[in-house]
């Protein structure tokens, strides 16, 4: 999940933290990076999607792991995965932020 999420977060960071930012580049690069989580909210991403293939292949290699079922995954992305993602858009997207 967070692999998902931290890749686009840390493309903006890196763009705001750059010394010679231009302050114009900025609102479409957070409208870009917006608009990638939102569609880790309708679709989720490739990191999330394997998440159960990994676990299988840590328990096939000896690790013990308890492989979640589909119904723990589907919880797992509504409880947690899609409210995660509704929290980072409304701090990005908020009032307070002068570039979205």
């Amino acid at each position: 999940m967070m692999c998902d999420v931290l890749s686009p977060l840390s493309e903006l960071s890196k763009a705001m933290q750059t010394r010679d930012v231009v302050f114009t580049t900025l609102r479409p690069l957070v409208r870009g990076t917006l608009a990638h989580l939102r569609a880790l909210q309708e679709k989720p991403g490739e990191n999330f999607v394997t998440a159960k293939e990994r676990v299988t292949e840590l328990r096939e290699g000896g690790n013990n792991i308890k492989i979640p079922t589909n119904e723990q995954v589907d919880t797992f992305q509504t409880a947690v995965y899609q409210q995660f993602l509704a929290a980072v858009i409304e701090k990005i997207d908020s009032p307070t932020c002068p570039f979205s």
